[in-house]
């Protein structure tokens, strides 16, 4: 264990130069990983890295490799990452946020802006899908339930995964009915479940 004269500390490992302006410290465990927290001024910013540090001056790789960070930031709650870095230490770091909570309890993925309770959004013309609930289960159905307020007004989308069929529910009164079903051929049923028509 060593413990700096700017007060960082390093757990089997001399720690990178985090900043000794008071910005910020790190206590760094073997040569990736590290807790982090600001050392004055204000005391709602810290979080755990890796292979990532702060100078005083801007964010930096420890090493060679990916850099990954959860940053408690003013109430937020941010996942940042950064690419491969082969320029050795203390090259300069650029994070990305790919996922943020916010403080209002908003959860924002693939970007740090949140505009609803759940916001998820691809890559500009990233060409991957913007949503994917999975479920690999064979025996089972992937399902995604939509609650407007009050359980009785619930609306339910059901996918089933051998006999390729999407259908969609209403609730009242706590009873569910299936009100309309799209089968595998591209027939949509209303208020049934089965078709004779190819």
């Amino acid at each position: 264990l060593r413990i700096t004269s700017t007060g960082h500390m390093g757990l089997g490992v001399t720690p990178s130069a985090w900043s000794s302006t008071g910005d910020s410290r790190g206590f760094q465990v073997g040569t990736g990983a590290c807790l982090f927290g600001r050392g004055s001024g204000d005391e709602d910013r810290g979080g755990i890295g890796v292979n990532y540090y702060n100078d005083g001056s801007g964010n930096k790789y420890i090493g060679n490799g990916n850099a990954s960070r959860i940053y408690m930031n003013d109430g937020n709650i941010d996942f940042d990452y950064g690419a491969t870095n082969s320029s050795g230490a203390d090259a300069a770091l650029s994070l990305t946020t790919y996922m943020r909570i916010a403080t209002d309890g908003d959860v924002a993925i693939g970007h740090y802006s949140p505009s609803a309770r759940l916001d998820v959004r691809a890559a500009v013309n990233g060409g991957t899908n913007l949503l994917m609930l999975q479920n690999d289960d064979a025996s089972n159905y992937g399902q995604l339930t939509i609650e407007c307020g009050k359980i009785d007004r619930e609306v339910r989308f059901v996918g089933g995964y051998s006999n390729c069929f999407m259908t969609f529910y209403t609730q009242s009164s706590g009873s569910s009915t299936e009100r309309m079903r799209i089968v595998d051929n591209g027939n949509i049923l209303f208020n049934k479940t089965t078709h004779s028509i190819n």
